[in-house]
């Protein structure tokens, strides 16, 4: 029961972007470790007896760990950017199941209340946020059309 919606393909490039962002993020953590690798060997390179060179040091050491901060947050975005790729494919497989039961339901001379949900499930399938909204206003996916869609294709 899956059909073409244009929000189910909305909601799969977003889906796709957000996986793009998660893998970018996720070579900047990777590729921020090197870094702070060199830094620090840089530092430990470096061997003043000054006031100077102790400050140096230092300072080397503060700057290391605010990259050490960062990287964290880097991986921390990449893991939530990889979870609202996951939300946003299975979005986009709702939108298509619920055009798939809008699909089997046109013109198949329903009741007046369940021709008027189907309306509303029609326009639903036209972008992403008409889709959410849907979903929203009926708590997921109206468990009546979809039934009555299985109901018509058996």
């Amino acid at each position: 029961m899956i059909g073409f919606s244009p929000a189910a393909q909305q909601l799969q490039a977003s889906a796709l972007a957000y996986e793009r962002a998660a893998s970018a993020l996720q070579g900047v953590a990777v590729r921020s470790e090197d870094c702070i690798a060199a830094v620090l060997a840089s530092a430990l390179s470096v061997r003043w007896d000054s006031p100077a060179g102790q400050a140096f040091t230092a300072l080397t050491y503060h700057h290391v760990n605010s990259a050490r901060e960062r990287q964290e947050s880097v991986t921390e975005l990449a893991v939530r950017a990889r979870l609202i790729a996951e939300d946003l494919h299975e979005y986009a497989h709702l939108a298509s199941v619920l055009a798939g039961a809008v699909d089997a339901l046109t013109g198949s001379g329903l009741e007046l209340a369940a021709e008027a949900l189907l309306g509303g499930a029609r326009s639903a399938g036209e972008s992403a946020s008409d889709f959410l909204g849907f979903l929203e206003r009926h708590g997921g996916l109206p468990l009546t059309l979809l039934t009555e869609a299985s109901g018509s294709r058996g």
